[in-house]
Formats: C-alpha cells, sequence, structure tokens
C-alpha cells in the first residue's frame, strides 16, 4: 500500500508512516497517514499530556485539578501514543512534534 502526496504525487511505503509519523517530500511537502488523535468529545473535564518543555504549565494544571500527563524525560513518541490512547490534549512549545506526528489534539504554547 502506498501513501501518495498531496502535492506532487509521489507514492511512498506505508510502512514509513507506523504510529503516525510523517515525512518529507522531495517536493518540500509534508507527507502522511491521516491524523491519528481525535479531539475530546468535551463530555467530560479534559486531560492533558503535556511534553517536557511545559513542566511548570503540568505542575499547575495538577495543582487545579486537571489529570494531567507529565515527564521530564518523556519522548515525543511515547507521549503522542499515550495522548492517543487516552484521548488526552497533547500540550507542547515544539513546533515539530505537532507536524511530524500528525497530531490533530493540539495546542502549541507559545512563550
Amino acid at each position: 500500500m502506498a501513501v501518495p502526496c498531496p502535492r506532487c504525487g509521489r507514492e511512498y511505503d506505508v510502512t514509513l508512516f507506523q504510529f503516525g509519523r510523517t515525512i518529507h517530500c522531495t517536493c518540500g511537502a509534508r507527507v502522511g497517514l491521516e491524523k491519528r488523535i481525535r479531539l475530546p468529545d468535551g463530555s467530560e473535564p479534559p486531560t492533558f499530556a503535556v511534553d517536557a518543555m511545559l513542566g511548570g504549565l503540568a505542575r499547575w494544571l495538577r495543582i487545579v485539578g486537571y489529570d494531567t500527563v507529565y515527564g521530564p524525560r518523556i519522548e515525543d513518541e511515547a507521549l503522542v501514543r499515550r495522548a492517543a490512547d487516552e484521548g488526552r490534549w497533547l500540550l507542547t512549545r515544539d513546533a515539530r512534534l505537532p507536524r511530524e506526528w500528525s497530531v490533530e489534539g493540539y495546542l502549541l504554547v507559545e512563550a
């Protein structure tokens, strides 16, 4: 099975995109499978997966009572998988993470 580039149509083997990973096509476009993380439906309070750059925010989310997953040395792959498996919002300062992992339910936190 092949995944086509949306810009030039070049096809890439589907095994390159396991776990939601994306790649750069030779034409410069990002290529990947459909988004794997679904947005929470809003019926319950939001839960969060917070990357290593936002330790202070993770602490405050916990203080005010939100279910928050955080680890100072957690790998991007593990964080994205856990967010997807548990339906958590992904909070990050890494602008590359949502593009590389084809993440849908995320918030990019700027300084």
